[in-house]
């Protein structure tokens, strides 16, 4: 089962679904990370090898792309476990985002990837390209 940190916006039902699925969840406010910095929510999940859940989409990709590129330059060989961007209601109920979730970790192999999950088209989720 997946290994997850959510972020602080990221509904508590969505953990506790999660959790009911067999998935090992914590979230920024069980880390007393609310008021942190997105940087230091992904090096927490990093550091934890955590898959990493979101809502928001900007900040993350642009953390991961200079992850990507700054692992690179440094020689660095860890990959984060994964970031996942999962739309909030109404676009996407809590249930049917804990599915999504579960559904895409039990299918792909995560790490290192940025998955962006869009409601308006293909329902599904969406690997961002490597920088």
């Amino acid at each position: 089962m997946g290994r997850f940190h959510l972020d602080h916006n990221v509904s508590r039902q969505i953990a506790e679904l999660l959790r009911v699925a067999g998935h090992d969840v914590v979230t920024a406010r069980e880390l007393r990370l609310e008021d942190a910095d997105d940087d230091v929510h992904l090096l927490t999940a990093l550091r934890d090898d955590r898959i990493f859940v979101t809502h928001n989409g900007h900040d993350f990709i642009l953390l991961h792309y200079a992850w990507r590129r700054w692992t690179r330059f440094w020689q660095i060989t860890q990959p984060h476990a994964g970031i996942l961007v999962v739309p909030q209601v109404p676009h996407l109920a809590p249930l049917e985002a804990a599915r999504e979730l579960d559904r895409l970790q039990r299918r792909a192999p995560l790490a290192d990837g940025l998955y962006q999950y869009d409601w308006q088209t293909t329902r599904d989720w969406l690997r961002s390209s490597p920088p």
